[in-house]
């Protein structure tokens, strides 16, 4: 079995969904008015003409009250908070793949795969430099030119802490309804809020937009500004992670087909 020091960037990141609320405006009718007649003056009758009577106007019709629309209600920050939770516990919960893309500070761009079976196997294939990692329990693998071999990481390095509800609240602040919108076909709430995790003991901070389906609850888009966590070697060998601004976009599908076992014995 080969044993080598890891040379490569984790990108891994967590992201949760939102809701929309659209707020209707009540329009004014403009103010109904009525004219007033001018009254000319009459001539003066020849004795023999008898005057045409005139004719009694018809009232005016009053106009029927318009019904004034009612605000949509918004999710306020305790909603927001637990259909997040809600949604993050879903994605940790379900076997799934995302297709993370980030771009780094100097604008370097990479897409990774990142298929998860819970609660501890994943999957990670790196499709620029053709690298795959397999991580079951506490041993991380890589395959590298086609040959498997161990490293020196401990698994949490990529998959992080356990998932609860108490700890995603820990880690959420500022909660909030930013819309609703539209991805792939299906309407989504896309809720905002600040994560702070815990990386292979770094401290990772940023800002999420996570787009949560109406239909299921699920979170099918995740948008993170912040820090990632990536895993260079020292001059000794040894592995070394550490935080470093990123953009990433995930897009998420749950598969429970999903398969992942240990490459090597």
């Amino acid at each position: 079995m080969h044993t080598i020091p890891s040379r490569f960037l984790i990108v891994f990141i967590f992201i949760f969904i939102v809701a929309f609320t659209a707020a209707c405006q009540t329009q004014e009718l403009p103010a109904v008015t009525q004219e007033q007649s001018v009254q000319q003056p009459s001539a003066t009758p020849e004795p023999s003409a008898t005057p045409e009577p005139t004719a009694t106007p018809e009232p005016t019709a009053t106009p029927e009250p318009t019904a004034t629309p009612t605000d949509t209600p918004v999710p306020d920050p305790d909603q927001a908070r637990a259909a997040i939770i809600q949604a993050l516990l879903a994605l940790n919960s379900l076997p799934n793949r995302m297709t993370v893309t980030t771009t780094l500070e100097d604008g370097q761009t990479s897409t990774n795969i990142i298929e998860f079976v819970p609660p501890d196997r994943k999957r990670i294939i790196s499709t620029e430099v053709g690298m795959e990692y397999i991580i079951v329990g506490d041993m991380v693998y890589v395959k590298i030119a086609g040959i498997w071999a161990t490293t020196q990481l401990h698994g949490s390095t990529f998959l992080g802490e356990v998932v609860t509800e108490a700890t995603l609240t820990t880690s959420i602040t500022e909660p909030q309804f930013l819309r609703l919108d539209v991805l792939d076909g299906q309407p989504v709430t896309v809720y905002g809020y600040g994560s702070t995790t815990m990386r292979g003991g770094v401290e990772l901070h940023s800002q999420v937009e996570l787009w949560v389906s109406l239909a299921d609850g699920l979170v099918y888009q995740m948008i993170s500004e912040g820090e990632t966590l990536s895993v260079s070697t020292d001059a000794s060998g040894w592995s070394v992670p550490t935080a470093v601004p990123a953009v990433s976009t995930t897009l998420i599908e749950y598969d429970s087909s999903i398969n992942i076992e240990p490459p090597i014995p």
